[in-house]
């Protein structure tokens, strides 16, 4: 998980991520969230809700690779045939 949320943070706005953090892990309510960072109530909503999903997906993404790691052999598109 931690590398879900690592690479989620890497991929936002700071702003973004830190009221996402504040919001679910943190439990600062939305309202003083916006307060604190600057954004607006819906804002935090939406970094919130946004953030989630994208941490979801990689978490899925990361299991998966982990659960069959040999059909992550590299980026996608690439090949393993060296013709010469």
């Amino acid at each position: 998980m931690k590398q879900a949320l690592s690479e989620a943070a890497e991929s936002v706005n700071p702003d973004s991520f830190q009221a996402f953090e504040l919001t679910s892990h943190s439990s600062v309510p939305a309202k003083e969230v916006a307060k604190i960072l600057g954004m607006s109530i819906d804002n935090v909503y939406q970094s919130k809700s946004r953030i989630r999903s994208i941490v979801e997906k990689n978490y899925s993404r990361l299991r998966s690779e982990a659960e069959n790691p040999d059909t992550n052999n590299g980026p996608k598109g690439s090949t393993s045939d060296q013709s010469s």
